[in-house]
């Protein structure tokens, strides 16, 4: 572990890195005598530890007395246990995290009680941070909050979902709104990854992100439809196997990150669409890159890092210590500790609800457009009537006929119909569903239909 004293130095980072029997050695070498006794000149001398040692504290694991540790934070956060404050550097028994750095100059300490005046002053300093960024809505304001707050929670909450920042044009501040948030959390810039077409590729980046124990990362400018199922585990899951890159074996890892994707008209498929928030910016002019700001918003940072940090903790507090009362919030499913801590407290604050914008990414997914258009077209034409595939593909009315060519990708065939019918049946969109309606006692195939739900 490499340690900096310094916030701006942004040269090294603070990353963990599997102790082998070697590293082991070397560190009980320079922290301790081992003596051994030489036979010629009948005293002891210093040694180097023997290498079968190491490997003998390392196969022990817990029981060799090593204390363990869930995670590194380089700011102030809460112990969600009891709401408590840790504010201390080194380790701190309580939650099994690290606090790496030094304390913040600028950071209070807390009051007993904090109340809503209390949150509504912590917001106060937020409209400081964020005042020039182009938000398309309130939602997405709130939404980079909830960002803030889930960062510095993140190593102790199960799991969060990934902040999608997007604009549709380059230059609108993607990289720098993301940037603060990596700055607030950890004093340094958010570290980046590219996203390519190659699938495999991404998820031996994503291994190493988690493997390394990093506070954050995002995935900057995404041309491409963002779908990946091990960005959904890490999301959804407080812990996923991994095999480190030139090992066969598979670890066990935290997924106490947090992530962020950048991208102009950013678009998010399938399955982590739900585990997305979403932050929408628009400059409303054709060169967003040749704005003017009246403040430096990374220099403001720097300059204010402690209390920002503590409005952000002063949020979440503050909801807890009125009771977490109930707010105008549809509940989200997977991230329930996420929700509590980061969302409803930002609605019970007066802002708006951070998911407001996600609602977007649904309309502009183009496999719920094309499933839309096609139960739409079907229940025109058929009504809830069962027919079969091949009866499908035969008809002649042409907006059918269009969506049945986008969900068999040009070619339309029975096989591919059919495999997207298994894939979509029991969704329900716009208040239709597509059903399995039992085999066709003559012919000995499936029929389907599509029925009206209300």
């Amino acid at each position: 572990m490499v340690l900096t004293d310094s916030l701006e130095d942004e040269s090294n980072a603070v990353n963990l890195v599997p102790a082998d029997s070697n590293l082991i050695c070397e560190k009980a070498t320079l922290h301790a005598d081992i003596l051994k006794f030489d036979v010629r000149s009948k005293e002891y001398r210093r040694v180097d530890l023997p290498k079968r040692y190491g490997e003998t504290i390392i196969s022990r694991g817990v029981q060799a007395g090593f204390r363990q540790l869930n995670g590194l934070i380089f700011a102030p956060t809460i112990r969600l246990r009891d709401g408590s404050i840790i504010s201390q550097p080194g380790y701190d028994e309580g939650s099994g995290l690290f606090y790496v750095g030094k304390m913040l100059a600028d950071f209070d300490r807390f009051p007993e009680t904090v109340s809503q005046s209390d949150a509504q002053q912590a917001l106060d300093v937020f409209d400081e941070v964020y005042s020039e960024f182009p938000f398309v809505d309130r939602s997405s304001y709130s939404a980079v909050i909830a960002a803030n707050i889930s960062a510095l929670l993140r190593c102790q909450l199960e799991t969060a979902p990934l902040f999608g920042v997007t604009a549709h044009a380059a230059g609108t501040g993607k990289s720098l709104l993301v940037d603060t948030v990596a700055l607030i959390t950890t004093g340094r810039r958010c570290p980046v990854f590219s996203v390519g077409h190659d699938p495999a590729e991404m998820e031996k980046r994503i291994s190493a992100a988690v493997l390394s124990g990093r506070a954050l990362f995002s995935l900057d400018n995404v041309e491409y439809p963002l779908k990946d199922a091990l960005l959904c585990q890490v999301c959804s899951q407080p812990f996923i196997s991994v095999r480190p890159l030139g090992s066969s074996t598979v670890v066990q890892s935290r997924t106490n990150m947090s992530i962020f994707a950048t991208g102009n008209n950013l678009a998010i498929h399938g399955d982590l669409r739900r585990r997305t928030v979403l932050i929408r910016l628009d400059a409303e002019m054709e060169h967003p890159e040749r704005r003017t700001f009246k403040c430096d918003v990374v220099s403001f940072i720097y300059a204010n890092r402690g209390r920002i940090v503590r409005a952000a903790l002063v949020l979440s507090l503050a909801y807890r210590a009125a009771g977490c009362p109930s707010v105008d919030a549809m509940p989200i499913g997977g991230f329930e500790q996420w929700d509590q801590w980061c969302r409803r407290p930002l609605i019970w604050a007066g802002l708006s609800d951070p998911l407001d914008a996600s609602d977007s990414l649904r309309e502009i997914d183009p496999d719920l457009l094309v499933t839309r258009q096609l139960l739409a077209a079907w229940f025109r034409v058929y009504g809830d009537r069962a027919v079969t595939a091949a009866e499908l593909i035969n008809v002649h009315d042409e907006v059918l006929r269009d969506a049945l060519t986008a969900v068999c990708s040009e070619h339309i065939s029975t096989r591919r119909l059919a495999g997207w019918l298994r894939r979509h049946q029991g969704r329900i969109i716009d208040g239709l569903v597509v059903s399995n309606a039992g085999s066709d006692p003559h012919r000995k195939v499936v029929r389907w239909r599509v029925e009206s739900c209300g």
